[in-house]
């Protein structure tokens, strides 16, 4: 009994430690922007927040984000080989498609050539590194929250999460896309910075900065459309609206709204890929919903046949 009333002190003072070392972390190595690192910061949390409950619901943590954590890897291997499937790569299409929706102006040239003067980082930038940067984590964090909570619902999201991430697979692999940074290397627009992590530097975490460059690099430079900074957005939006305090949901509105923006401002996506990736995870949700509806309707219909069966004609329990 003494032992169980100290298990609180001993989760609190177990996090308030963890926290200081995610903190010594980030200052010394940077911000953790590749996936690996965030799950593996994510779970050792969920791991300190359910020390001392039944061994069965800590051990559930690694039971059920290490297939995640495969499945994700396995995405990581397949996307980052799309560029080498031998389909060409488009520079055009949504380059034209921009300028149809625009009327002749490419958003990402406009933005950069009255934001941007090639000069030193500016305060103002460092929201638009945040909200890039943010891509990166904050579908974890997401998970993590859910998984602790209601586990039916983490399951529910990262279905979601999963499909729509193998889903712009698809895309990278039947429609390689060039996005504007890209095709201004190529002449075919202005000189056009790849912006994204400027605004380290302001917060003197120049770390950060080489870390996102590096996984630039070495990421798939072609897999533009749809933009899964954009299409994960939109699924935070859809799946947590119906349970969303008012607050809440004016930061689930703008948040695919920013991020598009920061997007086109950056150089990283064109406006048509920011609405592709909108469409895939509209596309993604109704069908999980539209499944999960299906199989509770199966569910009634079972229990009603059931109860039917036992307390039919011949029957001992009686109506």
């Amino acid at each position: 009994m003494i032992l169980a009333a100290r298990w609180p002190a001993v989760r609190t003072g177990s996090l308030a430690a963890y926290s200081g070392v995610v903190v010594w972390s980030i200052d010394t190595r940077g911000v953790p922007f590749d996936r690996e690192t965030v799950l593996a910061w994510v779970c050792g949390c969920l791991v300190l927040v359910n020390v001392g409950r039944p061994w069965r619901q800590s051990m559930q943590v690694v039971i059920d984000w290490l297939p995640f954590l495969a499945v994700m890897l396995i995405y990581d291997l397949v996307r980052g080989a799309a560029d080498q499937a031998g389909a060409p790569v488009h520079y055009t299409p949504q380059l034209d498609a921009d300028r149809a929706l625009f009327g002749g102006t490419v958003p990402t040239v406009w933005l950069q050539d009255r934001l941007y003067d090639g000069g030193a980082p500016r305060w103002w930038e460092v929201g638009p590194a945040l909200v890039y940067a943010s891509h990166f984590v904050v579908p974890f964090v997401v998970a993590g929250v859910l998984w602790q909570r209601d586990r039916e619902r983490w399951l529910a999201f990262t279905g979601r999460f999963v499909s729509l991430s193998f889903l712009a697979t698809l895309g990278f692999l039947a429609f390689p896309a060039a996005p504007p940074w890209l095709a201004s290397r190529r002449d075919l627009l202005p000189p056009i910075s790849r912006t994204s992590p400027r605004g380290w530097s302001i917060l003197e975490l120049d770390v950060a900065s080489r870390l996102i460059d590096k996984g630039q690099k070495a990421s798939n430079l072609v897999a533009a459309i749809p933009s899964l900074h954009a299409g994960y957005t939109v699924l935070l939006l859809v799946f947590l609206w119906p349970r969303a305090s008012r607050r809440l949901r004016v930061v689930l509105v703008a948040y695919p709204v920013v991020m598009g923006f920061v997007l086109a401002l950056t150089g990283e996506h064109y406006v048509v890929d920011v609405l592709a990736g909108w469409a895939a995870a509209a596309v993604v949700c109704m069908g999980w919903t539209a499944w999960e509806h299906r199989r509770s309707l199966r569910d009634i219909e079972q229990a009603v046949q059931c109860q039917e069966a036992l307390t039919g004609p011949g029957s001992t329990l009686g109506p």
